[in-house]
């Protein structure tokens, strides 16, 4: 038991020893500037590929129902994104 808390104490220290490095309040902010426009970038790919992907589906759907409308000519179908 001793053994196990003489690790655990080690560790705890090895742990807060690393914490101890403060940064100036310059470094933080421009790390955070850092994060913020990587972050804007990440959510406007997103964006971006999610706006193809509903066009890819909205295309899809509207093939489907020519599809529909030339099997079934009486059938009224309405366009999807148009």
């Amino acid at each position: 038991m001793i053994k196990t808390m003489t690790w655990a104490a080690l560790a705890a220290l090895t742990l807060l020893s690393g914490c101890n490095k403060a940064e100036s309040p310059k470094a933080v902010a421009n790390d955070v500037a850092e994060a913020q426009r990587d972050a804007s970038k990440d959510v406007a790919d997103a964006q971006r590929d999610v706006s193809k992907d509903v066009q890819d589906a909205n295309k899809t759907i509207n093939n489907d129902q020519a599809d529909v409308q030339l099997a079934n000519p009486g059938v009224r179908l309405h366009k999807i994104g148009a």
